[in-house]
Order: structure tokens, then sequence, then C-alpha cells
């Protein structure tokens, strides 16, 4: 029979044990059974920082296998577990795109890996067409500013954004804006303006 004095440090090694297969356990479980969901050029930086137990899965994934129901694994519903790292006021300016006032973040994003960035479901503009299939012609009609009846939104370089391709967020925030119709032009009411950011030579009216 073990005294007192063996059995005391034998329980201790034993939890010291148990924990550390815990952990090593918890560090590779969930990429390990879940190897597809970060198969893709891009991995959400929460899942990237998995390893050094800062975030990671158990950031957004309090209790996976709790139930079969993803959703209700999840620590905070979305879009309010989404602002614990990005922040709410980015999303709530005077106006806001329709899916970023309803929550619905997932509609555009993959929450773990996507070969588009930034973790987009679809290529822009495609995702955009999806809610705007009267964009579809991929040209956009530019209201009468006296350059034309359309634009391009695809298929050209961006003057503006080096190295990246005119799309709809060359001229429209994805989320919310200050600025009627999402336009990403602070510097002035005039949408005139932002037409500026790209044709240069062009003299505003005064």
């Amino acid at each position: 029979m073990l005294s007192r004095t063996r059995i005391l440090p034998f329980c201790c090694v034993v939890l010291i044990l148990f924990a550390a297969v815990s952990a090593g356990a918890a560090d590779k479980s969930c990429i390990d059974c879940h190897k597809k969901l970060t198969a893709k050029r891009m991995v959400h930086a929460a899942i990237g920082q998995f390893a050094r137990m800062e975030q990671g899965c158990p950031s957004c994934h309090g209790a996976p296998h709790a139930t079969k129901k993803a959703e209700l694994s999840l620590t905070a519903p979305v879009p309010e577990l989404c602002y614990q790292c990005h922040e709410k006021a980015n999303f709530a300016k005077t106006n806001i795109h329709p899916p970023v006032a309803g929550g619905a973040c997932l509609s555009c994003h993959d929450p773990h890996a996507s070969d588009t960035a930034p973790l987009l479901n679809q290529p822009i503009p495609t995702l955009c067409m999806g809610c705007h299939p009267d964009k579809n012609s991929g040209r956009h009609v530019l209201g009468g500013y006296g350059f034309g009846d359309n634009h391009p939104v695809r298929g050209q370089l961006d003057p503006a954004r080096k190295g990246r391709e005119l799309a709809c967020t060359s001229c429209h925030y994805p989320h919310a804006s200050g600025r009627k119709k999402l336009f990403i032009n602070d510097a002035a009411n005039d949408p005139e303006n932002l037409c500026l950011r790209c044709h240069t030579k062009i003299t505003a009216r005064p």
C-alpha cells in the first residue's frame, strides 16, 4: 500500500501529464480535424494565432463540440463576435451597407479562410453583383456628371490603387461611410472630386 508521501507526488505527476496531453490535443485537434477550413490562400488572423493560444479557434468557438449546430458554439453572436477584434465604430457611420446593418458579415466574408482578400466568399465585383444584378453588365452608370453614361468596374487597373484592379471598392466603402452612396472620398461633398482620384487631368467644376 502506497504511503501518503508517495501518493501525493504520484498524483501531481499524473495531473501534469494529463494537462500536457490535454493542452497538446487542444493545440492541434481543431486544425487536424478541420484542415479544409484553412486550406486556402489567406487564413483568418485569429486562426493563425492559434499556435500561441492567445486567440485562435477558442476565441470564437468556446464549446465547439457541445452541439451539432456550429453557430451555437460561438462565444458571441455575429456581428458582436466580429466586433471583439474589428472596431465597431468603422461599421457605424452615417450610411451603412444593408448587409452590415443587418449583421450579415458572413454573407460576404468567410470566417476561416479564402482565396480572395479580405476573406471574401467571391471576388469583387462578382460578390457585389449578387445583390446588385443591375450592374452585371460590367459597366456602372455614373448619373450624368458629363463624362459619359457608364464606367468600367472590372478588367482594368485602378490608377488610385497601385497593383489592384478597378472594382466597386475603388469608389465605395463596402461597410459604412460618412458620404452618400458609401463613397470613399472624404475630401469634399461633391462626388466629382471622387473622379479626380484617378482622372487627375480633369478640372473640377467651379
